[in-house]
């Protein structure tokens, strides 16, 4: 490789350049995000470099995290802190291993205690891990040598093998492993032993010679194994023990990268999209959403979040492959090509109509374009490719063809023209490129599966386009054509078919699972961030004349090559992998008898045949041979053609050549191959110049049929068995020979097998056509071989799909009333008079009614049954239970279709109207094939008499109804006589079925439709609903069904019919084809719903058995009933003292502890200054918002007031009235004063002028308080109010008199007034009466009682709604229920009047005293001290300014005097509202709290009890009510069906399917 790279660097990259300016916009544009863009200012140049910068650092931070990760696995950090644990461990309990650490070098330096056990604990412990790392990954290493596990049948496989599994799954732990995680553990190729390879290879060999030719072989490879083999053989061994696959890299560079040929054809492959699914038919939104997916893809692969493909679950295979998927191209040099990586590729390079485009698939910022963007891109490419402004020179539009060319005419090419300047700029663009995207102006279709050999325009597309439109060196070329289909062409050096395959299924399963696209085709719009995507770059090139001849001669070369090249499609649906499998031999052995079966018979003899399989068990392991043909495959073929060997030799011959074949292809991928083995000791040779006649010889044989099998779904991200329409077709490659065919195949499904068959015009030995036609013609034959099991369909249905059906109808049975259980059913539908009817009779051998108009008025459910041995009979009931009409059975076959009228009439009525009221028909006749489906009136869009008049709207619900399940397979019968695409019944299963995955047509009448009328229905029809899915069946006329006429002759002119339409596949049409393609999948259906259907009955279950629980159960007696009554009550009473005593955390807990206080008082306290405002949330969406306004015009600073909402000011409400105090701090003092508001508004803040206000705080009060608040109430956290400091009663109280009240001007007033009454007169000076305190508190007190009663009332209204709420919920469901609540409502009527005597006389007898206790002096000195320290201002009347105490000595005695009054009465008034407070909560607790609730005795369960006791009937009273009682029944019933259906399912023994 070192020389090839050395020759790729040297003269084509090495030239000078010219025009650089253009190679630096080329270079730019291509980049993530670049560094410059024409127009950019100097600052967004520095910020994208920034960007890069940024970009790159933690690209560069990311590969080295996943570097390290992948260098320890499988360790975890999680291991490293257990390994560091242990050697903790150790040094602290093992004196000697703390004394060896200790000594280790730079641990010995440390002197520090602490800091030599860290160190050691450190290097012993991360020591200790690297050692386990590198014993585990050893360990693991040579577990995975061991390939015993290849040759073990699952069913029995060996306990060694289950040890050593078990032992592969722990070693390789239980983290997410990277994409590259197990490479360092994957063992090498082992080097096979030379004397087993010759034997081996003789073995292959025997059947291709004849005696002589064979004897000069044998001693050939005698000569060789003893002679020159040795020595090759120990210098092979040398190269395996220092490489990591000694094969891997002599195959790529000798085999691909020497070669000289042509790519196109020759080497390159393609990749099909899938066949009857096609998204969208816009070609632009089909390209934006596959780049975007692969870009995702992209990004997955660099950062290594692609999941390790794994056998078995633990045996892991080989990722490097996976490395070079994008940005890798292959580059042409004169002798040996090289392969180009960039990683850092973000662009794609675009071909559209001879101009090439560079469009990056980032934005300016590195921002991922979404599929609409991309979107845009491609539309503004094929815009821009339509104008004749510039076109391109011929040289241009056919560059592509240079890559067609073969490689040393192209490396001279590019050497000589594209070597310096815009061509080059223009040709690196391209190479860098993610890939190549061909926007391809042809529209070729998938033809019909029936018309295969017609060809296959879009796959021989797909493999070479027209020469000039496909660029063959990059590593994937995706094409995307006018009508939106798809597919990819292949480089083939830089990795084998799986790994391209692995990408693009992947591609596309995003697309499946996607935003998907609108009703126009176009990629919905998905929410994302703004992106700013750069317009595709055109890129240009400079050709001279000697250089447009040239390109016109590689044309004209490639021309030639593709109009040789034969290529075929087969898709083979008669059968698939479940028959194979079904008898008990390997689906690829199979398939590869019959390419040896088809290849004898189509040239006569026998031929080295090529079949790859991967090495992929091994590090960077690729493929290797296997040779098919073997001694037992000869006798096979040799015994097929011999008339005179019976069937049961075949058979044997067979299952000897398919386990011949197997053990070979395991052998292969257990290293132990011949070919790669053979090739590498001729390198050896080569290289050492020795003359190998042996090795000459083997490797100088033509390959004459090449063979290769494309796997499926190798990615988890969508499911292949619900999505069988998106299944690929797979895609095929060239003849290796010139005299060969290539063959590439693909098990698509159970039903499906796709064969790719490619030769050459030029040979006259070869067809593939004819090849085609013998590969058919052989797996008919094989498939014959087994007609001992496949004669008798009806039995065969019996054996395998009776007990489904079977398990189907007995959960439809159980779970038909459930709404989210859905199990599988044939729903057939059709337009009235499209011979609907006639099908069923076909399908079910005996008449149904018949008539003009709709004649089926009910859904007519037929359970088609094999009779056996007993007789013949029919069962007809209603589906759902009527009790008017019992079961008919009906022993007359001819008497069905008048018993079934009856019955309709009886159920429905003797009109013609339609209702959903199904009948069950259960047919048993002898030879029956076992089917279950369910007939729906015919639809109609004209009413007649008798019908309602919206009969159309009721049998649409009624089709929507039965198909809308997913389970559900819709077979639409069709008139071919008319437009299928107007069907009515066509038009909804399409809204229904969008996917087109259960949806079958069959098209009827077709002996009344012209062949080529009824060619364009059947092909409309595979159109609308996908191929495969459309069959024709000839009804039986009215005569034919008066005259009495058989099935068997009735089905016999079918036949006829079909054959002069459709000579080769008549069988595969008509009723048989249908009837077999019904069975097949009704039983795939219900067997791959039955564990959707389970853990739906299982979620039913859960629900069915939760509502149970909910719901109160039925007693049984008298004792049970008081039980009930009795557990009922006691769970309340527990509840309630949860309640009381804060232990409850339920939904009706509305408020937690503490919260009680912020209710009863509507209190907030907000700080604010300057800078802020708050909004004060009141409830009921009511704010408060209070803010600060800075003074203006020499005023003080204002407090502003207003309601808000969230957007706009809100009115105040009437019935709210805020109250509080306002606390200022300005540089000089604290002030306080008294606040009351009622509307919106400002408050001066006296003293502020011209000073700063600190700040303010405000303590606001709701002095009305809502009814809807007051259910809020929770009587649980009364048990607080006692304890709360101070209580919330108190602060309402107080609310009524602040202490800034007393002392401010209005207060005053009324006191010098107060005092001029008891003097006898106003404004005559004196003394201050003794008597003026007691007469002024009398004033005070007189709103006590009624805040004293309204609390009282309250908390009562809200200790009876809360005991209601519980209560109820207690005895919910039972007749009790009312009675209970009716008695704890009395009970607690009289505990609230109770509370309210108490509370009255506490107030009494405050009114009536006047006492003070020791705090009172307390207070009073407290209140002088904050007025000597002017914390306390004054405000007398008359004074603007507050007054300080000093102020206060200056005014008279009498002021002074009053002064004195006002403080006694503020501190007596504190000391009354705490005694005051204390008292009433006691008395309210106790009366409405202690007593109903804690005490054991008198209390509110006592009075609900004596009030049950005192019922005439108890049982009555725990009886549920009649509504709870038919819930329980109807759920009981549910329950009972559904667990039935349940063990139904899990006791069932399902057979596997065919």
């Amino acid at each position: 490789m070192a020389e090839a790279r050395a020759m790729a660097r040297s003269e084509p990259y090495n030239r000078p350049r010219r025009n650089s300016e253009y190679a630096a916009k080329t270079y730019t544009y291509s980049t993530r995000g670049g560094v410059w863009n024409s127009g950019d200012t100097a600052m967004e140049v520095m910020t994208n470099m920034a960007r890069g910068l940024v970009t790159s650092a933690q690209s560069r931070a990311n590969r080295i995290q996943r570097a390290i990760v992948n260098a320890v696995f499988p360790s975890t950090t999680a291991t490293w802190y257990l390994s560091l644990g242990s050697a903790y461990l150790l040094q602290r309990y093992v004196p000697q291993f703390h004394q060896h650490m200790i000594q280790l070098p730079l641990v010995n330096r440390l002197t520090d205690r602490f800091a030599q056990l860290s160190a050691g604990v450190l290097v012993s412990g991360t020591g200790l891990w690297l050692a386990g790392i590198w014993g585990s990954r050893t360990l693991l290493k040579w577990l995975l040598s061991y390939k015993g596990y290849l040759y073990e049948p699952v069913s029995k496989t060996s306990t060694l093998t289950i040890i050593w599994l078990m032992t592969v799954r722990l070693l390789e732990g239980f983290g997410k492993p990277l994409t590259y995680s197990f490479q360092r553990v994957l063992p090498s190729l082992p080097v096979p032993a030379l004397s087993e390879t010759c034997r081996r290879y003789l073995l292959s060999a025997r059947p291709l010679m004849d005696d002589v030719e064979y004897d000069r072989m044998v001693r050939l490879a005698h000569d060789f194994e003893h002679n020159e083999g040795p020595g090759l053989q120990f210098f092979l061994k040398l190269k395996a023990l220092w490489a990591s696959n000694y094969v891997s890299d002599w195959w790529e560079r000798f085999v691909y990268l020497r070669s000289r040929d042509s790519l196109m054809i020759n080497s390159n492959y393609y990749i099909m999209d899938a066949y009857s699914w096609s998204p969208t038919h816009v070609q632009a939104a089909r390209a934006g959403n596959l780049v975007h997916n692969l870009m995702l893809f992209k990004r997955q692969l660099d950062r290594c979040e692609i999941e390790p493909l794994l056998i078995q679950g633990a045996v892991p295979l080989c990722m490097s492959q996976h490395v070079r998927t994008f940005g890798t191209c292959r580059i042409p040099q004169l002798e040996e090509d090289v392969i180009e990586h960039y990683p850092e590729s973000a662009h794609i390079a675009v071909y559209c109509k001879g101009r090439f485009y560079v469009v990056n698939c980032f934005d300016v910022k590195g921002v991922r374009l979404s599929p609409r963007d991309l979107e845009k891109q491609f539309d503004y490419i094929l815009e821009d490719a339509d104008h004749d402004a510039d076109k391109p020179t011929f040289a241009e539009h056919h560059l592509p063809a240079m890559t067609a060319s073969d490689r040393t005419t192209w490396a001279n090419f590019r050497s000589d023209h594209m070597g310096e300047g815009v061509t080059r700029a223009s040709l690196e663009a391209i190479e860098r490129a993610v890939i190549f995207v061909v926007l391809d102006d042809s529209s070729p279709e998938n033809p019909d599966m029936k018309d295969w050999a017609e060809g296959h325009p879009l796959a021989k597309s797909l493999l070479h386009g027209n020469g000039y439109n496909r660029w063959f060196d990059k590593s994937i070329t995706l094409v995307i054509f006018a009508n939106g289909r798809c597919g990819v062409n292949c480089e083939h050096s830089w990795a084998d078919a799986p790994v391209a395959a692995y990408a693009f299924e992947s591609m596309l399963a995003m697309e499946f699972s996607g935003t998907g696209y609108d009703d126009n085709g176009l990629n919905k719009a998905v929410p994302q961030a703004r992106t700013e995507p750069k317009l595709p770059l055109r890129l240009k090139f400079a050709f001279d004349e000697q250089a447009e001849s040239i390109v016109r001669e590689a044309v004209d070369t490639a021309t030639k090559a593709i109009n040789d090249l034969d290529h075929r499609l087969l898709p083979f649906t008669d059968y698939s992998k479940g028959l194979m499998k079904r008898c008990k031999l390997s689906p690829d052995g199979w398939l590869q008898m019959a390419l040896q079966l088809a290849y004898f018979r189509d040239q006569g003899r026998f031929a080295q045949t090529y079949e790859a399989s991967m090495t992929r068990l091994f590090r960077d392991g690729r493929t290797e041979t296997v040779r098919p043909v073997t001694d037992d495959s000869v006798a096979f073929v040799r015994a097929m053609e011999d008339p005179k060997s019976s069937k049961e030799e075949c058979i044997a011959l067979l299952r000897s050549a398919v386990d011949r074949h197997v053990i070979a292809f395991k052998d292969a991928m257990a290293g132990r191959g011949i070919d790669r083995h053979l090739f590498c000791l001729y390198v050896v040779s080569i290289a050492r110049g020795i003359e190998s006649k042996f090795l000459n010889e083997v490797l100088s044989k033509p390959w004459m049929l090449s063979t290769s099998q494309t796997p499926v779904q190798q990615t988890k991200l969508f499911d292949i068995k619900n999505n069988l329409n998106k299944i690929s077709t797979g895609g095929g490659f060239g003849p290796v020979t010139d005299d060969g065919y290539g063959v590439s195949y693909i098990i698509g499904s159970d039903s499906l097998v796709s064969f790719h068959v490619t030769s050459k015009n030029s040979s006259d030995k070869t067809s593939s056509h004819r090849f085609a036609k013998n590969i058919e013609k052989a797996m008919a034959d094989i498939k014959a071989l087994f007609c001992s099991i496949m004669a008798h369909l009806p039995d065969l249905a019996n054996e395998h799909i009776l007990p489904l059906l079977q398990l189907n109808d007995e959960l439809f049975r159980l779970t038909q009333h459930e709404d989210k259980i859905n199990v599988t059913s044939i729903v057939a539908v059709g337009d009235q008079s499209s011979g609907k009817t006639s099908i069923i009779e076909a399908l079910s051998g005996v008449n149904l009614p018949r008539g003009e108009g709709i004649v089926t008025r009910v859904p007519l459910m037929l359970k088609l049954r094999n009779a056996g041995d007993e007789a013949e009979r029919v069962l007809l009931k209603p589906l759902n239970r009527d009790e008017s009409i019992s079961e008919k059975v009906i022993s007359d076959l001819d008497r069905v279709s008048e018993s079934v009228a009856n019955m309709t009439d009886d159920l429905v009525g003797s009109d013609k109207d339609v209702e959903d009221k199904p009948l069950e028909l259960t047919i048993f006749r002898k030879n029956q094939v076992d089917l279950t489906l369910i007939d729906l009136p015919g639809m109609t869009r004209v009413a007649v008499e008798g019908q309602s008049e919206n009969i159309e709207e009721t049998i649409k619900a009624m089709y929507k109804k039965y198909m809308d399940p997913k389970e559900a397979v819709l077979l639409n019968v069709v008139n071919a006589t008319s437009d299928v695409t107007a069907s009515a019944s066509l038009q909804l299963s399409r809204t229904v079925d969008k996917d087109k995955e259960r949806t079958l047509v069959c098209l009827t009448k077709i002996d009344l439709c012209p062949p080529k009328a009824l060619r364009k229905a059947l092909e409309g029809a595979r159109k609308l609903c996908g191929p495969g899915t459309a069959f024709l069946v000839r009804n039986r006329t009215q005569e034919e069904s008066e005259a009495d006429m058989s099935n068997d002759e009735a089905r016999q002119l079918e036949q006829d019919c079909l054959k002069d339409i459709f000579p080769d596949n008549a069988h595969r049409q008509g009723i048989a084809g249908l009837t077999q393609q019904l069975v097949q999948l009704q039983a795939e259906r219900i067997h791959a719903t039955l564990p959707k259907v389970k853990t739906a009955i299982e979620e039913a279950l859960l629900d069915v058995r939760t509502r149970l629980r909910e719901l109160p159960r039925k007693p049984t007696s008298e004792f049970e009933a008081l039980r009930e009554i009795s557990n009922r009550l006691e769970g309340f009473v527990k509840k309630i003292k949860d309640e009381v005593q804060g232990r409850t955390s339920d939904d009706h807990a509305l408020l937690q502890r503490g919260v009680l206080e912020d209710f009863l008082e509507g209190s907030h306290e907000v700080e604010l200054d300057s800078a802020r405002h708050q909004d004060i949330d009141l409830g009921d969406d009511m704010k408060l918002r209070v803010m600060l306004l800075p003074p203006t015009h020499n005023q003080d600073v204002r407090l502003s007031c207003r309601m808000a909402s969230e957007s706009t000011s809100s009115p105040w409400p009437e019935d709210l009235v805020v109250m509080g105090h306002v606390t200022y701090r300005t540089a000089a003092q604290t002030v306080t004063l008294p606040f009351e508001r009622n509307n919106d508004g400002e408050i001066q803040l006296p003293g502020t002028r011209g000073i700063t206000v600190h700040s303010v705080q405000l303590v606001l009060c709701q002095k009305s308080v809502k009814s809807t608040d007051a259910d809020a109430l929770l009587c649980a956290q009364l048990d607080q109010l006692a304890h709360s400091s101070p209580s919330s009663l108190e602060r309402k109280l107080a609310g009524l008199y602040h202490e800034s009240t007393f002392f401010s001007a209005s207060f005053h007033a009324e006191l010098v007034k107060r005092c001029s009454h008891l003097r006898g007169g106003d404004g005559l000076p004196g003394t201050v009466p003794a008597n003026v305190t007691t007469e002024q508190l009398k004033r005070l007190r007189k709103d006590l009682p009624t805040l004293a009663l309204d609390f009282v009332n309250q908390v009562a209204e809200a200790v009876s709604r809360k005991s209601h709420v519980l209560l109820a919920e207690a005895f919910q469901g039972i007749q009790a229920k009312q009675v209970v609540c009716a008695a704890a409502q009395t009970y607690l009527e009289a505990q609230a009047k109770s509370a309210r005597h108490q509370v009255t006389r506490v107030i009494e007898w405050e009114k009536s005293v006047t006492t003070t206790n020791h705090y009172f002096m307390s207070i009073v000195s407290d209140l002088l001290s904050d007025l000597e320290r002017g914390r306390l201002l004054v405000m007398l009347p008359g004074k603007s300014e507050p007054l300080t105490w000093a102020d206060v000595r200056k005014e008279s005695n009498e002021t002074q005097e009053l002064l004195q009054v006002q403080i006694r009465l503020c501190a007596y008034w504190k000391v009354m509202l705490k005694r005051l407070t204390d008292s009433i909560i006691l008395a309210t607790r106790y009366e409405l709290v202690i007593k109903p609730f804690l005490l054991d005795e008198d209390n509110i369960s006592s009075a609900i009890a004596n009030v049950l006791q005192a019922e005439e009937q108890p049982f009555r009273m725990g009886m549920p009510m009649q509504g709870e009682l038919d819930q329980i029944d109807e759920l009981s019933e549910r329950e009972r069906s559904l667990v039935e259906a349940k063990t139904r399912i899990e006791e069932a023994r399902v057979p596997s399917l065919l």
